[in-house]
């Protein structure tokens, strides 16, 4: 009792422990999955929030610099001012009154026209003119004239190439300047932009600058979340001012390319970043956006808890549930297997078994009764199935069986009629026809024929009925060769043509009748892709009357949905019948249709799967 009693424990603990390793391996399994599907989108989702704040940072930045380069261009492009220049840099050193009256009219000219190229709206505070000579000629803050040679500028020395014709950055600096012009702008600091004059043969004639204020220039800068970083091709950093002790340059942020993320940390607080490295289009500046990992991927983070901690409660519930099932399976085993080992005879001869035992017994009867019957039903079914199948053999051959004995009556005339003209070959042509439509009617040996066997009894019926009717019938056959092997019931094709002959006759001669046919591809019953063959016979007689049409489609179709019901008569081979024989042999893939053509005259179709549906019509299909 002890070793049964452990058995069953470590059945318990073995069910127990199959439940529990299958419900956790799943829940691991979609938790783990779960979590580093949704890390990745989001931290995908992260890092393309910080390429488009780091698209739209550089935007900014662009945007600021193209408008201080358009006014550059525009002034250094000027004609007026060249020609101003020129004639300034023409006139005499020294004189009198005149000639500084002269100068002072030609800088106040040229003051005006930097204004009005300047514009209105001012989207900068200052453009410089540095004359060769020099002198500067100031628009904006400070407009007038002043002796300032720009090789004494302090963010101008050294780095103007009077050669060159491209644009420059200076780094940020203040101007004294425009602070004692106006005390609204002491202290601030501005960027230039300076370019070499020329003239129009490309001779220098002056150094071009534009000056904007740095908060200007950076301002889509404020609204960042993390933070950004401008550098200068020498590696000065531009953005943020940090006085006048400069930055060491991380490494990574040297070798970045345009668009490539990069993980840093944060020299002041130690906290990795993230950040993304672009370019530029108006300078040749480096702009590193920054921000910190931890606030990035937050939401990953924060979504990723609440997938683990889903997962935990769900291998928790997992634990409970399959403590419960174990239960539930075993005790129950347990019991059955103490009822059956204490059933024996003595137990039963006595009638005092244990309620236990008492369950089990029943479960015994059950179990026999059902074996018992499932064998009888069996059984049963086996003779059932087996009468229906001759049932719907005999029915079956019984259908085939007719055939008009007009048929016959009629073409022996013919034949009489053809034997006084003298028309021996068509005699013997139409004996051979005739032989041929006997045997292939008499002949029981199967039910089941191939659609070409089927067609060559279409063709030979044809022919004995062109031979009787002449010139007023005729006849074409174009089927595909692919379905020919198709296996098909006996007898479907020319009771349609017999029945198209005889209503088509009231129509005015000539008669035509087509057969057509071909490989149909399309969803079976059980919505898979099936090949199917299709046969429609037509003919341009008066067609069917609408009355009669709508009668025939709802026997066709009552007959088609009770194929089971073997009971047809057996008065004719009407398109019921071959309704019925189709849906008997192809179940709801079988087709027989009546319709009358747009054109005149009426047709009628028949169809199926190219395997039949079952193999009840017997074994010598």
């Amino acid at each position: 009792m002890r070793s049964l009693v452990g058995r069953r424990r470590r059945f318990r603990s073995t069910l127990f422990a199959s439940y529990l390793l299958l419900i956790v391996l799943s829940t691991a399994f979609a938790t783990v999955f779960s979590f580093f599907y949704t890390s990745n989108t989001m931290t995908r989702l992260a890092i393309t929030s910080l390429e488009d704040v780091s698209s739209r940072v550089i935007d900014s930045l662009d945007a600021e610099l193209l408008k201080m380069n358009s006014v550059s261009v525009a002034i250094a492009s000027s004609d007026l001012v060249r020609r101003l220049v020129k004639e300034r840099a023409a006139a005499p050193a020294g004189g009198g009154a005149a000639a500084r009256l002269a100068s002072y009219r030609n800088a106040a000219a040229i003051v005006d026209v930097m204004q009005s190229i300047i514009g209105p709206y001012k989207p900068v505070p200052q453009v410089n003119l540095y004359t060769l000579a020099g002198e500067m000629i100031g628009a904006g803050v400070y407009s007038q004239a002043a002796q300032v040679p720009y090789r004494e500028v302090p963010w101008l020395a050294g780095g103007v190439d009077t050669s060159s014709g491209g644009t420059r950055f200076s780094r940020p600096h203040t101007d004294a300047l425009l602070g004692r012009t106006q005390a609204l702008y002491e202290g601030r600091s501005y960027l230039s932009m300076y370019r070499t004059f020329f003239d129009e043969s490309r001779s220098p004639i002056g150094v071009l600058e534009v000056k904007q204020f740095v908060d200007t220039i950076f301002r889509g800068f404020s609204t960042l979340s993390g933070r950004a970083i401008v550098f200068d091709p020498t590696w000065f950093q531009i953005y943020p001012l940090e006085g006048q002790a400069q930055p060491s340059v991380p490494a990574a942020l040297r070798t970045a390319r345009d668009g490539e993320i990069l993980t840093l940390r944060d020299p002041r607080t130690g906290a990795r970043e993230i950040g993304i490295v672009a370019f530029s289009q108006q300078s040749s500046w480096r702009v590193a956006v920054l921000q910190q990992q931890r606030q990035l991927l937050k939401p990953a983070r924060d979504f990723a808890s609440i997938i683990l901690l889903s997962g935990i409660a769900l291998v928790a519930g997992a634990v409970f549930i399959a403590s419960r099932l174990a239960a539930r399976i075993t005790v129950p085993l347990g019991r059955i297997h103490d009822a059956l080992r204490g059933l024996d005879w003595d137990a039963l001869s006595r009638g005092g078994a244990p309620r236990l035992a008492s369950d089990v017994g029943e479960l015994e009867e059950l179990e026999a009764a059902f074996n018992g019957m499932r064998a009888s039903l069996r059984q049963s079914m086996d003779e059932a199935l087996e009468a229906r199948a001759h049932e719907t053999k005999a029915t079956l051959l019984a259908l085939q069986s007719q055939m008009d004995p007009h048929f016959v009556y009629n073409m022996l005339t013919t034949i009489g009629i053809m034997a006084e003209e003298g028309m021996t070959r068509e005699i013997a042509e139409s004996i051979q026809n005739m032989t041929h439509l006997l045997r292939y009617i008499s002949s029981g040996k199967s039910n089941v024929v191939t659609l070409a066997d089927e067609l060559e009894y279409a063709r030979r019926y044809l022919a004995c009925m062109k031979a009787r009717f002449r010139e007023s019938l005729d006849f074409d056959i174009a089927v595909d060769d692919g379905v020919l092997g198709v296996r098909v019931p006996k007898l479907i094709i020319q009771p349609i043509i017999e029945n198209a002959i005889k209503y088509g006759l009231t129509a005015r001669p000539p008669w035509r009748i087509a057969i057509r046919g071909g490989d149909v591809r399309g969803r079976g019953a059980d919505g898979g892709e099936a090949r199917r063959w299709s046969i429609s016979v037509a003919d341009n007689g008066p067609g069917f009357p609408g009355e009669k049409l709508r009668d025939l489609r709802d026997r066709m179709s009552s007959r088609a949905g009770s194929a089971a019901d073997a009971s047809l008569a057996i008065s004719g081979m009407g398109l019921a019948n071959i309704a019925t024989r189709l849906a008997i042999f192809y179940g709801s893939e079988a087709v027989c249709r009546a319709d009358n053509r747009p054109e005149g005259g009426a047709v009628v179709t028949i169809g199926g799967t190219h395997e039949p549906k079952t193999n009840v019509l017997g074994p010598d299909r």
